[in-house]
């Protein structure tokens, strides 16, 4: 967890540098471009065009810099306009072999909603829990983990699930890239937690090449 966050913090100082550098180059060029507007409208129109040709270079140019620095532009903040939902994986028959929740384009991770409330719910007819949370942890977590990066290994194509419809379909080999699962629990108790970092723990084992982590207490 503590790695993946200063690989993210690293990421976004890159992005903000880049950026950083790219406004000024806005910023020189912009300065030419107002000098060139202002000197060829002095020439064809007097000095009062001029002036009203610089001001509405000056207008343009600064709106070009807000926009640019804005979320999401460059890789800069948050990218959430670069969010991909409910996107299933399929084999070369078409059949469905496994769905993913949330797709983060711009930072390369999959979001995986896992409800966990009710664990503790008492079955009436055996007196115990319907599922324990290490039961839950082993079964939607590892289990379900496993088979869902096997599968996506070997899947052809991908579509949009029946119950979403997107602007565009990322493809299998776009997927097949992303090596960074997150898991959104909403029950936080200590027993759940201990549980999924089993799963996550055995899941690193057997996909060294990818990472996991999960957060708890989500709504």
């Amino acid at each position: 967890a503590g790695a993946l966050s200063a690989a993210k913090a690293g990421d976004k100082a890159g992005d903000a540098g880049r950026t950083s550098k790219l406004l000024n180059r806005v910023s020189d060029a912009g300065g030419g471009i107002k000098r060139g507007i202002s000197k060829g409208a002095k020439k064809a129109f007097g000095g009062k065009a001029a002036e009203e040709a610089a001001e509405k270079a000056d207008d343009i140019l600064g709106e070009l810099a807000r926009r640019m620095s804005e979320p999401g532009v460059n890789g800069t903040a948050k990218s959430i306009d670069k969010l991909s939902k409910e996107i299933e994986i399929v084999d070369s028959k078409g059949k469905c072999l496994g769905e993913f929740d949330e797709i983060d384009i711009g930072n390369k991770i999959f979001y995986e909603d896992k409800t966990a409330k009710g664990l503790d719910t008492i079955n009436p007819r055996t007196g115990k829990p319907s599922q324990t949370p290490q039961e839950f942890a082993n079964k939607l977590i590892y289990a379900k983990t496993k088979n869902r990066i096997n599968n996506l290994l070997n899947s052809t194509g991908t579509r949009q699930a029946k119950t979403n419809i997107v602007d565009n379909v990322l493809d299998i080999k776009t997927l097949q890239e992303i090596k960074t699962f997150i898991f959104r629990l909403d029950g936080d108790s200590a027993e759940l937690k201990r549980a999924v970092q089993e799963s996550i723990e055995k899941l690193q084992l057997e996909f060294p090449d990818y990472t996991f982590d999960a957060t708890f207490g989500n709504h």
